[in-house]
């Protein structure tokens, strides 16, 4: 720790000041895993059952989502086939979903659209999808579209099907957390104390999009306006061959600082 500072020698008074902490993230890493015990002993640090693990504190993420961010998933049984017949494909009979450029219901539609590729969709289970929901308000929700004017449109809740959001979505999948995890578990959701998944953090190199952090996902809870969940973090994917041991256990904000979501689940399975 060292500090930079500036007097002004005609007055002797301080100018400028600034501080700064050389290898904090080192430390702190230290800390969490050794506990500060020389040498460390892994099995005892990482016990995920050990809640002294949790040695870190720092103020709590708000877990809200951006604007880019997925907040769920929307049926739309008159566009998407069901599941589990040969891929995602369209319903026999489709039907017209009216689109609007606002939650009005005053206003006329913007679009009419029934193409399968009209709308940006993601699956919910094997085979079957759903429209990708970016926003929600009291009897709209707002939907991604493809290769149309609206880049987003809004459609009325009581002209389609179930939403289903990411707290229900989420749990008890085969799932994964990507490149914008942060790499912290908290031992509360949005609260309690800190750990630092080290595993993550001092691989050598900066995750990239592709990289994925295999993670049991058991419960996912809405705080006021955020969304946390709890995971158990894995020392490998499931889908590698071997059986997965459990590393760590917490609880992550759903949405990182950015506001980008830090989990994934595969909908197929391996």
């Amino acid at each position: 720790m060292f500090s930079d500072v500036i007097l002004d020698a005609h007055s002797g008074t301080l100018r400028y000041h600034e501080q700064a902490h050389d290898g904090r993230n080192a430390f702190e890493q230290y800390q969490v895993i050794c506990r500060g015990a020389c040498p460390c002993d892994p099995e005892t640090a990482m016990n995920p059952d050990d809640p002294s693990r949790f040695s870190v504190d720092a103020l709590p993420p708000v877990a809200r989502p951006g604007a880019q961010a997925m907040i769920g998933l929307l049926l739309l049984p008159t566009i998407f086939g069901p599941p589990e017949t040969g891929g995602v494909v369209p319903a026999d009979r489709s039907v017209p979903v009216a689109v609007y450029a606002e939650p009005d219901a005053k206003a006329e539609p913007a679009l009419r659209l029934s193409e399968l590729a009209h709308f940006e969709y993601r699956e919910y289970t094997y085979e079957g999808a759903a429209a990708v929901v970016y926003e929600q308000r009291p009897g709209w929700y707002a939907i991604g579209l493809r290769e149309q004017v609206l880049a987003r449109g809004w459609v009325r809740a009581d002209a389609v099907g179930e939403f289903l959001p990411l707290a229900r979505l989420l749990p008890n999948r085969l799932a994964f957390l990507n490149a914008h995890w942060d790499g912290h578990l908290w031992s509360q959701p949005a609260g309690g104390r800190r750990t630092t998944q080290v595993s993550r953090l001092v691989e050598g190199h900066a995750p990239d999009a592709s990289d994925e952090h295999a993670v049991n996902i058991l419960e996912a809870r809405n705080i006021g306006e955020g969304l946390w969940l709890q995971v158990e973090t894995l020392d490998q994917l499931p889908c590698n061959g071997g059986t997965p041991n459990v590393v760590d256990r917490g609880w992550i904000p759903a949405y990182a600082a950015s506001g980008a979501l830090v989990a994934g689940y595969y909908s197929r399975g391996c």
